[in-house]
């Protein structure tokens, strides 16, 4: 169990919010009322995780004092999804010996297939900041989204190669692990530019753990190749990819998926990455007061600039305090997540459907001078 500090101040919070937040503490302290995270904090993936946990943590620090979430200190309860299925299993248990409202988590579309239906059995509802697979697309279960899907991302980078970057055909680096998203991917982007006139001459999956990714770098650009490369992947991949693949071809653009989106991309992959594009799924340059009193809190506290996955983390816990917050008694959090909204994030206004499911409007961007900058 992890508490907080009420350090962050209450500018993060809007007025309705925080007028419900604060409860007369009464004599004697009654038991907190905790959120969960489980999420996939190590694999490689654990930069999105890490990054995402701390988002939530500065939600949760306005309401984190004696006086609350109507008068219930709040705590978040931090569990590493780990490996194999035991792991996810245990941390399973470990929410629901801890009594937790709700699960903020896991991170990759790949996790929640692992934990879902877990979470299904226990009826404990998860919010997942970053998971976009249609898999869990249109279905009434435990599990509602912060984040838009696969096929939203797919047509996006479809319509950026083709209309403003011209590249009539793209071949892909595809990652064997978190196959629930990578196929899905895949699978959406590669509709959507074929039916607007693009092609895809050669797919190449890799395991980074296990192969030679400079062999896969060589049969990715062994002729006939495309104008451009994909790379499906997290940040750790990416980057490693992105280096076999600029010593062979020094100019050939590269795109890479959301996923690897994070500063662990930059810092690992140096300058074979700068000039890549992809999506962020927030704004880094919102001079909103909101957004600024957010950054600034999350800096103060962790010494480092936020990414899209602290956001995210940070919005999905907002949603759950909001709807704990506001619902009626009697009202199971599952209907009050879908009735109460809309919820104002950080950036974007959130507001779920019957099925838990969301849209969230996407930045391209891209790294020069070892810096993410709005796509031009």
């Amino acid at each position: 169990m992890t508490p907080c500090a009420n350090r962050c101040g209450r500018a993060l919070w809007p007025g309705l919010l925080l007028g419900l937040l604060l409860g007369l503490g009464g004599c004697s302290k009654p038991e907190p009322l905790r959120l969960g995270f489980v999420a996939e904090l190590s694999d490689a993936s654990s930069d999105v995780a890490r990054s995402a946990r701390n988002g939530a943590l500065v939600a949760l620090e306005p309401a984190a004092g004696t006086s609350g979430l109507q008068g219930r200190a709040v705590e978040l309860v931090v569990r590493d999804l780990g490996r194999s299925p035991a792991d996810a299993e245990q941390a399973m248990a470990d929410m629901v010996a801890a009594k937790v409202a709700a699960v903020v988590g896991p991170l990759t579309s790949g996790g929640v297939a692992r934990l879902l239906p877990l979470a299904e059995k226990q009826r404990m509802l998860l919010v997942s900041p970053t998971a976009t697979s249609l898999d869990f697309f249109g279905k009434d279960d435990m599990l509602f989204r912060i984040n838009g899907t696969t096929r939203d991302n797919g047509l996006a980078y479809a319509r950026r190669c083709i209309d403003k970057k011209g590249l009539r055909s793209m071949a892909v680096a595809i990652t064997t692990h978190n196959a629930v998203f990578s196929e899905n991917w895949l699978r959406e982007f590669r509709s959507a530019y074929e039916r607007a006139g693009g092609q895809v001459p050669r797919v190449v999956h890799f395991d980074a753990a296990g192969g030679s990714l400079a062999e896969v770098a060589a049969e990715l650009l062994r002729a006939p190749t495309g104008d451009g490369v994909i790379i499906i992947g997290n940040a750790v991949d990416t980057a490693r990819m992105a280096q076999q693949l600029r010593k062979i071809d020094t100019q050939r653009p590269i795109l890479v998926v959301e996923w690897a989106a994070t500063e662990e991309l930059i810092q690992l992959g140096g300058q074979a990455v700068e000039g890549v594009e992809m999506i962020q799924l927030y704004d880094r340059n919102d001079a909103s007061p909101r957004y600024q009193a957010f950054r600034e809190a999350y800096e103060k506290r962790f010494q480092e600039a936020p990414g899209y996955a602290s956001v995210a983390g940070h919005d999905a816990a907002m949603v759950l305090l909001s709807a704990l917050a506001r619902k009626k008694d009697g009202t199971a959090l599952k209907d009050a997540l879908r009735q109460l909204g809309p919820y104002q994030g950080l950036q974007q206004s959130i507001t779920f459907d019957a099925n838990g499911d969301t849209t969230r409007r996407a930045f391209f961007v891209t790294v020069r001078s070892g810096r993410f900058v709005s796509a031009d």
